[in-house]
């Protein structure tokens, strides 16, 4: 790779993360049915057409928030945690990475519902997925549940 196509790849996922923060703030401000791809592109000062260039469509780009928000709440709640501390230290360093999340990320933690009730093309993909970047708040339920530290509850 040279270095001039470094800089265009390095530029291309920089315009990439523009549109989708800034789709990601018309979100939070005007909700699902206030997103356009005009607006976004006027947000993220761009052509509408260059969105195109970086999702198919509407769906696609709001499949990408979604995984996009998704990526940063589990980083945030699992940031610092270590599945060999005792329960209740990993209970309280993600409660507490949660709390510090809600005040840094007002917005996100604000829209989370309404990220939630977004439209998904394959819904079990994403429960897939999700599960994944979770899986150490997962693992928290199942060892609380063995140890008799939490009620018999399903983890879901």
């Amino acid at each position: 790779m040279n270095v001039h196509s470094f800089h265009k790849d390095q530029f291309m996922k920089e315009k990439r993360q523009l549109i989708l923060e800034s789709a990601e703030q018309l979100l939070a401000t005007d909700g699902f049915r206030g997103l356009s791809m005009q607006k976004v592109a006027n947000q993220a000062g761009v052509a509408a057409g260059t969105i195109y260039r970086y999702f198919d469509d509407k769906e696609a780009l709001i499949e990408e928030i979604k995984l996009n928000v998704m990526r940063r709440v589990a980083f945030a709640i699992q940031e610092n945690v270590q599945d060999s501390d005792p329960i209740k230290v990993r209970f309280r360093t993600m409660w507490l990475n949660i709390w510090h999340f809600a005040i840094s990320e007002k917005n996100t933690f604000l829209n989370r519902n309404q990220y939630d009730s977004l439209p998904s093309s394959d819904l079990v993909k994403f429960k897939e997925l999700e599960k994944e970047m979770f899986a150490q708040v997962n693992q928290l339920f199942i060892d609380g549940l063995e140890q008799g530290v939490f009620k018999p509850l399903s983890v879901e």
